[in-house]
């Protein structure tokens, strides 16, 4: 007996073969074949495997037969039997599982085994005539899928392999060095470009070596979340033509659309999707003021979430024409003008352009005047001259929205016709007119105070009078509101410092805090006035628990010293929370210590004195504290907020000139606030002899600084009963003002100092 083994280890295709190959040549006169030869694995699937043999190389002819076993254990524990016809050298086990290390034996079965009374099947053991040979199917993931796209990151996953346990996976990504490794069943794909088309491989590595079959997908990244450049906006009298680029990073061809939609103040138009990088829209409203906004479509479902917006008015059609233009007074070298404006939406009326021409057609001077002008002094003209004066009004965009008749003017010849002999005179008259300087100073300023007091009242009967003038005013306030940008307050860090979700202060005006810049924000609004000066206004909402510390932060941050509250005190309790303490009480915001140590009431206000501590620094506080004025209301009288603002100036002067700040809310910080700070900056310009008295545009002042200042009409016509109440019924020894039907002189009284 002779025996030879051998095993042979190769690497074909990347998959393992272990093939052991085992003769047993017995002597003797039996016919048996000897081990079939040459095992091979000629085609691996995920579920199949066929195996290719060479018949024995001894006694072929005594081989009717051969038994093929399929088992996954070396040892053959358990195992798959197929038994095929002599003829066949190849075969093909399916149904297979994928990833999975198989052994397979080839045995030849003899002739004898075919007689008529043939031996049972043993169990299969290793024999002479057996081969052996192991293979690992080939093994793809399972439904790969785009989990997410964007503009520089792709997520990918997948679903595990059946009976592949400890396998990794290798992504690849074509045309790009990304490459990774991972047990995981998802991966984020980073370091992308915009708006490229990718192909990415996933291969299963089994033991850490051998590549399986890999499955590809295809996915694009996002054009990127760019806000598009607006380039060129065109106003026509009803339309607007758009026109804009994208930014560089973009490539040619990645963005196919964009959205646009432009809004008016009061409606929005359909959004449209346009495919060039210019949009015409016509049918809108003559003199109005549109906001267009375009955004990039990223895909099918989303669009860019940030957007470039423009605002524009519309032109004016053909300007209106109005005769209500006329001279009132002309002097030898001054005229004076009136006129009056027809009904006309405030982006329409922006300013009024009033030119000076000479008799042959040019200009001599060019004046441009505030909207609320409805007169005005054209100075420095000269005797005897014809003139022609125009006057246009004129929108945002300096289109004529109405042209107003021209009118021709002589100025009066000089009075003084002897020139030369007033310079020769003129060292006499310089005398006498020193002489008398201070009683005719004194005359002017009482005759003047008194001619324009006497305008004023005449002008408030008159919007007292008819309810339709007084609307028409604050219609304009109303159409002019919220025109500033609100950013910094409706940020997600600041929202729950607000009381309402509709009253944010104007960034451009806002209180800034000192300090860390990402907690610098306080719902409070400087006003500024140049009638009030020395005083600063700061107008804000009533702290609350959250904002309290900033409150009193803000007052040691600019030394306030007064606080007008105007807001009742039960509409504070009702939260559960009071900012400042009571009677003896002390408390501590942050790391001021607040301390209340005097308290005096009089019929319609309180006052209190506070000391607040900061680290050893103190400041002391007086609180005016306004008793019955509802909110969205006015108190039942005009003359309790006359004595009310007299009191708290009568404290402001304690600065003596001094540039100071006042602190005024009231629970937003607008309807009431608002009406007591214009009240006061009124009533201190008459203190100072300054009757220009003009309610509205103190009132457009504040507004642009706060929106909803004086927040209704009602609050509105309470500034005018108020301002009436305190010129009818006080007087200075400058100016005195005759009250509603009194006729004797001596029933004159004079006004007491506001």
């Amino acid at each position: 007996m002779y025996s030879l083994k051998a095993k042979y280890i190769m690497d074909y295709w990347n998959w393992v073969f272990i093939i052991l190959v085992s003769h047993e040549a017995v002597s003797g006169t039996q016919c048996e074949p000897s081990g079939v030869g040459n095992i091979t694995v000629t085609k691996v699937t995920p579920d199949s495997l066929t195996v290719v043999w060479q018949e024995p190389t001894s006694a072929p002819h005594c081989t009717r037969g051969y038994k093929l076993v399929l088992s996954q254990h070396k040892e053959f524990k358990k195992q798959r039997n197929e038994t095929i016809d002599g003829s066949q050298r190849t075969y093909t086990f399916t149904g297979l599982n994928q990833c999975t290390h198989y052994y397979i034996s080839v045995e030849a079965i003899p002739n004898s085994d075919s007689q008529s009374n043939p031996a049972p099947v043993k169990p299969y053991e290793i024999g002479s005539t057996s081969s052996y040979t192991s293979v690992i199917s080939k093994a793809t993931v399972k439904d790969l899928t785009i989990e997410s796209v964007s503009e520089d990151q792709i997520t990918i996953s997948w679903k595990p392999i059946d009976h592949c346990l400890n396998v990794d996976y290798e992504v690849n990504v074509t045309n790009t060095n990304l490459f990774t490794i991972t047990k995981h069943l998802s991966v984020d794909i980073t370091g992308l470009d915009p708006c490229t088309t990718y192909e990415i491989y996933v291969t299963v590595l089994f033991r850490g070596i051998l590549r399986l079959q890999p499955s590809a997908i295809t996915a694009r990244t996002l054009p990127g979340d760019r806000v598009v450049e607006l380039l060129n906006v065109k106003a026509g009298w009803n339309s607007l033509q758009l026109d804009w680029k994208l930014p560089d990073i973009y490539r040619n061809n990645c963005v196919t659309e964009y959205v646009v939609q432009v809004c008016s103040f009061s409606d929005c138009l359909d959004a449209v999707t346009v495919h060039d990088m210019s949009y015409y829209v016509s049918n809108l409203s003559v003199c109005t003021l549109y906001t267009a906004s375009v955004v990039v479509k990223l895909s099918e479902t989303k669009l860019s979430s940030r957007n470039s917006t423009v605002t524009q008015l519309t032109k004016s059609a053909e300007p209106q024409q109005s005769e209500l233009f006329y001279p009132v007074k002309v002097t030898t070298n001054t005229v004076e003008f009136e006129w009056q404006v027809l009904n006309m939406s405030s982006e329409c009326a922006a300013k009024f352009v009033l030119s000076t021409m000479s008799t042959n057609g040019s200009i001599i001077a060019k004046q441009k005047l505030d909207y609320t002008y409805r007169k005005y002094t054209v100075l420095d003209l000269k005797p005897c001259q014809n003139y022609s004066f125009e006057l246009k009004l004129v929108d945002e965009n300096g289109s004529s929205t109405i042209d107003y008749n021209a009118v021709n003017v002589v100025t009066r010849a000089s009075e003084y016709p002897f020139a030369a002999l007033a310079i020769v005179l003129a060292p006499i008259i310089l005398a006498i007119a020193i002489t008398g300087a201070i009683s005719f100073i004194l005359w002017r300023i009482c005759r003047e105070a008194c001619v324009i007091i006497k305008q004023f009242l005449q002008h408030t009967e008159n919007v007292l009078s008819s309810p339709g003038l007084l609307k028409t005013e604050f219609n304009i306030f109303e159409s002019e509101s919220n025109q500033y940008p609100q950013v910094i307050g409706k940020l997600e860090q600041n929202k729950g410092k607000n009381r309402y979700c509709n009253i944010y202060p104007y960034d451009v005006t806002r209180v800034i805090l000192k300090g860390d810049h990402k907690d610098d924000y306080i719902n409070a609004s400087h006003i500024k006035l140049q009638e009030a000066k020395p005083v600063n206004y700061i107008a804000c909402q009533a702290p609350t628990a959250t904002t309290c510390g900033d409150f009193w932060k803000m007052i040691f941050q600019f030394r306030v010293n007064l606080i007008v509250m105007l807001c009742m005190q039960f509409e504070l309790e009702r939260e559960g929370f009071i900012y400042y303490p009571r009677l003896k009480e002390v408390v501590m915001y942050d790391n001021i210590v607040i301390t209340c140590y005097k308290e005096e009431e009089f019929s319609n206000y309180i006052v209190r004195t506070i000391l607040a501590d900061k680290a050893g620094v103190l400041l002391k506080v007086k609180q005016f504290l306004f008793i019955g004025w509802p909110e969205f209301g006015v108190p039942e009288s005009p003359d309790v907020m006359v004595k009310f603002v007299n009191a708290v100036q009568r404290m402001s002067k304690r600065k003596k000139g001094k540039k100071h700040y006042m602190v005024v809310h009231c629970c937003a910080g607008v309807g009431r606030t608002g009406t007591f700070i214009a009240l006061d900056a009124l009533m201190r310009l008459i203190k100072k002899w300054n009757c220009t008295l003009n309610i509205f545009d103190i009132v457009q002042k504040i507004r642009k600084q706060r929106c909803c200042m004086v927040q209704t009409e009602v609050q509105y016509k309470y500034i005018y009963e108020c301002m009436k109440y305190a010129l009818e019924n006080h007087t200075s020894f400058l100016v005195k003002v005759r009250k509603p039907g009194v006729s004797n002189r001596k029933d004159l009284v004079p006004l007491k100092d506001l």
